[in-house]
C-alpha cells in the first residue's frame, strides 16, 4: 500500500480522482494550487516515484521545484526541501514551533533540509502558503 491515495503506477490520477480522495479537503487542496499559480512560470505534473510512496503532484516555478502535493484519504501532505537560507528564514518567522523544530530538525542532504505537512483544515494552508513564500524567497 501506498501512502499516496493513489498507488497504481498505471493510472495517473486528475481531478476527479483527488476530489474523490480528498472529500471536503479538496478545497483546500485548490486553495493552494490556485495560490501557487500566482508565481512566475508555474507549472505543475504529476510524478509516481515508488510504489511505496505513490503519485504525487510536482509544482514549479520555472525549473525550480517549490513544492509537493501527496493526496490521501481526506487529507493530503505537502513536502518542500529548504537550503539552509531558507530554514534559517523559518526559523526566524512566526511558524508553529512544533513546525520549525521539524525543520530545523529534518535530516540534511545536499540538496537540503525535506520535510513534509499535513493540510486537514483551512489554518494549514496559510502555514503551506507561507512556507511557499519562503521557499521563493530563498
Amino acid at each position: 500500500m501506498s501512502l499516496s491515495a493513489f498507488g497504481d503506477k498505471g493510472v495517473m490520477p486528475d481531478d476527479h480522482a483527488v476530489s474523490s480522495a480528498l472529500g471536503a479537503n479538496k478545497q483546500l487542496w485548490d486553495e493552494i494550487k490556485d495560490h501557487a499559480a500566482s508565481y512566475n512560470d508555474m507549472n505543475e505534473e504529476w510524478k509516481f516515484y515508488s510504489k511505496a510512496a505513490g503519485w504525487t503532484l510536482l509544482i514549479r516555478s520555472g525549473k525550480r521545484t517549490l513544492f509537493y502535493m501527496m493526496p490521501m484519504n481526506g487529507l493530503f501532505r505537502v513536502s518542500f526541501v529548504f537550503g539552509g537560507k531558507a530554514a534559517d528564514e523559518a526559523q526566524r518567522s512566526d511558524l508553529p514551533d512544533a513546525l520549525i523544530n521539524t525543520i530545523t530538525t529534518a535530516k540534511q542532504y545536499a540538496e537540503g533540509r525535506s520535510f513534509m505537512t499535513d493540510v486537514k483544515e483551512k489554518d494549514d494552508v496559510s502555514t503551506v502558503i507561507r512556507l511557499i513564500a519562503i521557499k521563493d524567497a530563498n
